[in-house]
């Protein structure tokens, strides 16, 4: 369940609301459905079964929608002028990712796990919100 919880929350973090440009944005606000992801450590198989679940709603209100393993959380996003920091606030955690990849179709975003080792995250949309 650590381990669970230390996904959660790499996954779902924030800092400042910065306005990006529409563009960007536009890509962003929809719902996304994890495919992937990659880790500097061994992947449990819990871990790889969760990953079949997760899903994230960007909504155009920077409210984030979140669903892992049939666990709902919610919390705000931000996106840097440039479009390449992505960050999320969730229970007062906040995460900052580096967006690798961004179209319509996919996501790619990097971080660090509270260890410190890198991950990185793979989506694929699933429908645009509101």
């Amino acid at each position: 369940m650590k381990k669970i919880k230390i996904l959660f929350l790499t996954l779902l973090v924030f800092a400042l609301l910065v306005a990006c440009g529409d563009g960007e944005e536009e890509k962003l606000i929809r719902s996304w459905q994890m495919t992937n992801f990659e880790v500097d450590d061994t992947i449990t198989t819990e871990q790889k079964e969760l990953v079949k679940t997760a899903k994230f709603t960007y909504n155009k209100d920077y409210s984030l929608n979140a669903e892992i393993g049939g666990n709902k959380l919610s919390g705000e996003w931000g996106l840097s002028d440039d479009g390449k920091v992505l960050s999320h606030t969730v229970e007062g955690k906040i995460d900052i990712l580096d967006i690798t990849h961004l179209s319509t179709t996919e996501l790619v975003y990097e971080g660090s796990r509270a260890d410190g080792k890198a991950i990185t995250f793979y989506f694929k949309s699933i429908s645009n919100s509101n």
